[in-house]
């Protein structure tokens, strides 16, 4: 798990990239059947839809996402991203799941300031 210490700094270097960010927290455990293909991929898309990131931004990070490698003993993806083209992204595996991605059916997705609060809990 990402120490305090680290989120700490996360979130000085997030803070630092202008508003909107895509804020997005994924199960990527391979375990599971439904991330058969990538497909918290296509779950990521679909919350960024309904937030209302832009389609160009959002059709972009989800690309990014599907030629990810990926990490065998990953369970959860985090990803923080701005919405330029060359721009800001920062991503982090953890190897755990986090309660409130479970009980959101996988993904979790915040646009605008960063959304920090559940690599604290």
């Amino acid at each position: 798990m990402i120490g305090t210490e680290r989120i700490r700094a996360l979130s000085a270097e997030v803070a630092a990239h202008p508003a909107p960010v895509i804020s997005l927290y994924l199960d990527v455990n391979p375990a599971r059947p439904d991330n058969a293909r990538k497909a918290y991929a296509l779950r990521a898309r679909a919350a960024m839809d309904r937030l209302g990131v832009p389609k160009r931004a959002g059709r972009r990070l989800t690309e990014r996402l599907r030629q990810d490698q990926g990490i065998p003993d990953a369970r959860t993806l985090v990803v923080f991203a701005g919405m330029d083209e060359n721009g800001f992204f920062e991503s982090y595996t953890l190897r755990s799941e986090l309660p409130l991605v479970a009980a959101e059916g996988g993904v979790v997705a915040r646009w605008g300031e960063p959304y920090l609060a559940p690599l604290l809990l």
